[in-house]
Parts: structure tokens; C-alpha cells; sequence
């Protein structure tokens, strides 16, 4: 077990953490350890693991994200530390744990106010030596790196827009108060930014919705720009990019034509206030309105010039979970950090760092599904 690489999963009890630590004992030869707050939890998984993998590779412990004593006891000896649980507003002192024990990091974590201390941290990470990878999972975490791989099949990429659905049987499951008033509360700084004309620019309102044929069960779907900071360096990393952005398909018909519009509102006037009420409306609506069908997919629709023709390039990542979906990326990415060439020093996206190819590779491996098609423009 020393020998072997120590992962410990803050909130690897979690919808998400389950998945990851899964996936981690069935794709890497690293130990991890189960922590978070309660310790109940982290113990019965543990257990299941240790009885499904080899026990000596799993353990747990209790862990809390707000205390720094806890931190640095349970991080001594780990090599890297998943966030999986809603603790952005603990990020400041997660962070400093984790540069104290010397050790690398990765978050899965959707929170402006995360990126800016991290951001401000960059230095330390950078002198310590340490890789920080923040925005893991599918969306942040994988838009850019799709747009990333549609480059690569061309040798000039000008359009690259990325449309998601996910419709996930939320009556099924549990998730966490701290989770869904992190959510209402990026309500507050939603922005709808697009790449147009090689410049981000907010959407307008007569332009904001396309129209995008997802395919199979989903069909037709309207979507709508969501900004993700991920997508901000992509003109930089691909000059010839002109146009791009990422759009995101609604959750069912009461939640976004009432709790969104009425949880925007609220939450830019009281802020403070809003969120919590907003967040509780958010899941009732999502548990009594949801309907199938239900699967998560990401869909790229991409155009450039490749051997002096127009050229088309479209990418399709789905699966029937939108948690798993979101393990996986993260689980590709820990398999290019172990490799030693794909971990780098620093403060990264995970959509950034990751090498496109061989994440796809080892995506579908995890049983996710990957479709690409490529055609010539008529």
C-alpha cells in the first residue's frame, strides 16, 4: 500500500466522490481514503470498496474542509487530494492544507469566488512545485478540451461551439444544502458570454437561444450561452478561432421558465438573503417536474479549413449519469498526473492540461460514449 500512490477524496462519499473513488481503484493502482465530516459514511464506503477491490487499497477518515487541524492530520502521506464535496467557501484553507502537506490538488467544484483564491495562490503553487487542477469534471472540465481536440483535426479551427443536455432523475437523488445554495448562488454572476468575431462579448437577448439537434432520444433542443472560464484563453491557444462558446439546455419546463428567472432576480437583489429559499424552491422543482428522458450529453459542432478545404468536425460525449459523467473526466485526468509527462507545476483548468486525444481514449474506456464525425462543408 506505501508503495502506491495515495489519493484522499474529500466527500468520497458523496453522488460524485462514490464514483471517483470507484473508478480510481478500478483504472489506477492508487490507495485512496474516504474522508469527510461524517464519519459514518465514509466508513460504510470504505468497507464496500475494501470488500468489491483489495481492503489494504481503501481506507477512511474524518476529515473537515473548515478546520485546519483536521486538514493537516488526515493529509500527511497523501500524494493528491480530490474536492469532491460543496466546500468552495472553505477553498482558502484547503488550498494552504494542501500546500502545507506538500501534496497536489484537484477540485470539481463550479464557484467564481473559488477561481479568485486560487488565483491569488498562484505564486505559492507555482514556487512549491505543486499541480493544481481546478473546474474538474464534464461541464466545467470538458468544453475546452473538446474544442481543444476539434483544433487538432484541422488546420485551421474558426467555429467551435459546444451544447449540453442533462436530464437526470433528480426524485432519485440526495444531494447536500451546501450543494444546491453553491449553485443559486453563481446565479448571481451568470454570464452569457460568446466568442464572436474573435472577441467575448454578452449575448443579446434576440440572439441568445440556438437551436441544436442533440440526436437520438433528445432530439431538438433549445440552448442557451453559459460562461465558463475555461473558454476564455481558447483564442489565445487557437489564433484562427473566431467564433465559439458553450450552451447549456435547461432542466425541465417549471424550474426554467420559473425557479431560474425567479432565483436570478432574487438572488441579485438579496444576495445574502435569497440564495437559501431560492435553493430550496430549485429542489423541489427539479424532484416533482422532472421527466424522461433522462442521460447527460455533451455535443461539439465545430467548422475549419483542413488541406485548404472546409472541413466539419462534430465530437458527442454522453452517458446516463450526469454524476458519472462527471467522475470520468476527473478520473482521466488523474490517470495523465500519475504518468508524470501529462502533471506540470502550477495553476491549471483540467480542460486545459489534459492532452484531448488521450483523455478521449480513456473515457471510453470508462465506458463513456464518444462519437466523432468529420465531413467536408458542401
Amino acid at each position: 500500500m506505501a508503495d502506491s500512490p495515495q489519493v484522499l477524496i474529500l466527500g468520497g462519499y458523496g453522488n460524485t466522490g462514490r464514483i471517483i473513488a470507484d473508478l480510481l481503484l478500478t483504472f489506477t493502482d492508487v490507495s485512496v481514503t474516504i474522508a469527510g465530516r461524517n464519519a459514518s459514511k465514509a466508513e460504510q464506503y470504505a468497507l464496500e470498496l475494501g470488500r468489491k477491490f483489495t481492503p489494504t487499497r481503501v481506507t477512511w477518515k474524518v476529515a473537515d474542509a473548515a478546520d485546519a487541524i483536521s486538514l493537516d492530520r488526515v493529509l500527511l502521506g497523501v500524494n493528491l487530494v480530490i474536492v469532491a464535496s460543496s466546500t468552495s467557501s472553505n477553498t482558502h484553507n484547503v488550498a494552504r492544507a494542501v500546500l502545507r502537506a506538500e501534496c497536489d490538488y484537484l477540485d470539481i467544484n463550479y464557484a467564481r469566488a473559488k477561481l479568485k483564491i486560487l488565483e491569488d495562490l498562484r505564486g505559492e503553487i507555482e514556487t512549491a512545485g505543486r499541480c493544481f487542477v481546478t473546474d474538474g469534471g464534464f461541464h466545467p472540465g470538458l468544453p475546452a478540451a473538446m474544442i481543444r481536440a476539434a483544433a487538432e483535426q484541422m488546420d485551421e479551427l474558426i467555429e467551435a461551439k459546444v451544447s449540453s443536455v442533462i436530464s437526470i432523475n433528480w426524485s432519485k437523488l440526495f444531494f447536500s444544502n451546501e450543494t444546491m445554495l453553491e449553485f443559486v448562488q453563481e446565479l448571481a454572476d451568470f454570464s452569457t458570454k460568446e466568442l464572436i468575431n474573435g472577441e467575448w462579448q454578452e449575448a443579446g437577448w434576440g440572439k441568445m437561444v440556438r437551436h441544436v439537434d442533440f440526436g437520438g432520444k433528445f432530439g431538438l433542443r433549445n440552448v442557451y450561452p453559459m460562461w465558463l472560464e475555461e473558454l476564455s484563453a481558447l483564442p489565445e491557444l487557437i489564433p484562427s478561432l473566431k467564433s465559439s462558446g458553450f450552451y447549456v439546455g435547461g432542466f425541465n419546463w417549471f424550474v426554467d421558465y420559473f425557479i431560474m428567472p425567479l432565483g436570478w432576480m432574487w438572488t441579485r437583489i438579496a444576495p445574502i438573503y435569497g440564495a437559501r429559499p431560492v435553493s430550496k424552491m430549485l429542489v423541489w422543482g427539479l424532484k416533482k417536474f422532472s421527466t424522461p428522458p433522462y442521460g447527460t450529453v455533451l455535443h461539439l459542432q465545430s467548422s475549419g479549413i483542413s488541406n485548404g478545404k472546409k472541413c466539419n468536425y462534430e465530437l458527442r460525449i454522453a452517458h446516463e449519469s450526469g454524476y458519472y459523467l462527471t467522475a470520468a473526466p476527473v478520473v482521466a485526468c488523474v490517470i495523465q498526473l500519475l504518468k508524470g509527462a501529462g502533471r506540470k507545476p502550477g495553476l491549471w483548468f483540467q480542460a486545459h492540461l489534459m492532452n484531448p486525444q488521450q483523455m478521449l481514449t480513456d473515457l471510453k474506456k470508462m465506458e463513456i460514449v464518444i462519437e466523432s464525425h468529420e465531413s467536408d462543408s458542401i
